[in-house]
């Protein structure tokens, strides 16, 4: 894929949103965004699934926010090949288009905390040159007064769907480009997965990010189900410090 496209220079990272079906979810997740220290930072790409009247609302309500927003046709894709095609397209535009050092991928169904991109910003500059960093996991379950905010591990771990940035060493590495050729019939994470279990995600103690998504091809089908309830407790842990 080859776009032209007008690139901040003083951006050097990217947004990637893929949405479809959840536009109370989407609404609320762009909010987050904005909200968020530093977005200023990252170009936005917004990849659209086209299909419903409620999303196409919302998109329109914030596209000005987005430095490029794509909207494609998922009918002749089955659920597995949307979710990895669109995922991919975003990414490709991040690494390929703008020429990002790394780009974070968000579903639309979370909340990020208003320090999750500053966490991630110093991330890079904590490792930059370390080239065992695959990239940041934005989730955790943690909780307890004696965990630090501030506190990090190195994990050697695959990535949260839901909410990961990749640096651009682990995009060209990988073997994400074998999903185009598969015509995107299985999920994209299993191509990740080799490369990045070679190396480290860095990854918070305390989460930062929400996952408000159910019954997803990773989740469970019960907001009651201590995934969540574990993750909104550490969420809220760094929400509550940040006020």
């Amino acid at each position: 894929m080859k776009m032209s496209l007008d690139k901040d220079p003083t951006k050097i990272n990217t947004i990637a949103i893929v949405t479809f079906s959840r536009a109370d979810l989407l609404r609320r997740w762009i909010e987050s965004i904005l909200e968020a220290h530093e977005h200023d930072k990252f170009q936005k790409i917004l990849v659209q699934q086209v299909g419903r009247a409620d999303v196409d609302e919302v998109v329109r309500d914030f596209a000005h926010h987005f430095d490029i927003v794509i909207r494609v046709n998922g009918a002749h894709r089955n659920t597995i090949q949307n979710i990895s095609f669109n995922r991919f397209l975003a990414m490709d535009i991040g690494f390929n288009t703008y020429g990002s050092d790394a780009v974070l991928n968000l579903e639309e169904d979370v909340l990020i905390s208003k320090d999750a991109l500053s966490f991630i910003l110093e991330m890079q500059k904590s490792y930059w040159g370390q080239k065992r960093l695959r990239g940041v996991n934005l989730g955790s379950i943690e909780t307890g007064e004696s965990i630090s905010s501030s506190g990090y591990s190195e994990i050697r771990f695959g990535v949260q769907g839901p909410a990961f940035m990749l640096t651009k060493q682990t995009w060209y590495n990988s073997k994400l480009e074998n999903l185009r050729d598969s015509n995107y019939a299985s999920l994209y994470d299993g191509f990740l997965e080799s490369w990045v279990k070679s190396g480290f995600m860095a990854t918070p103690n305390l989460s930062r990010f929400r996952d408000l998504g159910v019954g997803g091809t990773h989740t469970p089908i019960n907001h009651d189900d201590p995934y969540f309830k574990l993750m909104e407790a550490s969420f809220n842990q760094v929400v509550n410090t940040d006020r």
